[in-house]
């Protein structure tokens, strides 16, 4: 029997609700059928918990699950498998937004983030690396648009978009770099192992 745990399920159940919440007025302001601001502190908090949780129970649950497999080899490939799975889905994603959204498509929204971040996860995996990672990436945040990457990200664009370096280049309905939101994966991952 697969073991529960209160507390993540209240923090799911919180971040889906506000999830639901905030993409019910954000699809319809997409449209065109709302006025209501998606720049009120109300809207623009509920978005920053739910995503925030739904990151951070992602990287809890790396860690429960890492620990669950006695033998490692499963485990690995479970989460082959489940980056396979997200993979498709952002590819679905960013081919099903395109046709509505031709300017402003998902080109690495929380499915990709999350296919991204699997196989990343793994390297943290029965560590001590967790929180020099987060401190890390943390301290990267700060400079993610700073001018010292045009040069580099003039010619990788979409590569910068992706780990979060310089995100001027695209306007994206939704977009999740690996810098910062990585950083709470990995904190994730460091509650779990110490936690449970």
């Amino acid at each position: 029997m697969v073991q529960r745990y209160q507390e993540l399920d209240v923090m799911k159940g919180i971040a889906v609700l506000f999830m639901i919440i905030f993409h019910y007025f954000y699809l319809k302001h997409l449209v065109g059928q709302s006025d209501v601001a998606l720049t009120s502190s109300a809207l623009v908090m509920m978005a920053i918990i739910s995503h925030t949780l739904f990151i951070f129970i992602f990287g809890i649950n790396m860690s429960i699950s890492y620990k669950k497999y006695k033998d490692k080899k499963d485990f690995y490939k479970k989460q082959f498998k489940r980056t396979i799975i997200y993979s498709l889905i952002s590819i679905g994603i960013t081919l099903f937004t395109k046709q509505i959204f031709p300017s402003k498509y998902i080109r690495f929204g929380i499915f990709h983030f999350l296919a991204a971040s699997i196989p990343l996860s793994i390297l943290f995996m029965n560590s001590q690396l967790e929180l020099i990672g987060t401190i890390a990436i943390s301290a990267m945040t700060p400079f993610m648009n700073h001018s010292t990457f045009n040069s580099v990200c003039n010619g990788t664009p979409l590569l910068c978009f992706i780990l979060g370096l310089n995100t001027m280049r695209f306007n994206s309905i939704d977009h999740f770099s690996i810098i910062p939101y990585f950083a709470i994966v990995l904190l994730g991952i460091l509650t779990g192992n110490k936690y449970y």
